[in-house]
């Protein structure tokens, strides 16, 4: 994972920035291809290339922990 320093995106789509229910996740930042997943316990990961369908399924699934891991840890 490589970290990047700013959220703007060039393809002129708005950007998400999504706090959610979760015990795991606190947030969700995504660009239109850069997906940023911030962490209760500290810490980001961040993945490029990543489609809108995926992210509006993470933004939409019941448990954003199960689907994180099974859909975009291990991708």
């Amino acid at each position: 994972m490589r970290r990047m320093n700013s959220m703007h995106s060039t393809s002129g789509y708005e950007p998400i920035h999504r706090l959610v229910s979760s015990s795991f996740i606190n947030s969700i930042h995504y660009d239109g291809h850069t997906l940023k997943v911030h962490f209760l316990g500290g810490g980001t990961a961040t993945y490029e290339g990543v489609s809108e369908s995926l992210v509006a399924r993470f933004l939409n699934s019941s448990s954003k922990g199960e689907f994180y891991n099974a859909h975009i840890r291990r991708g």
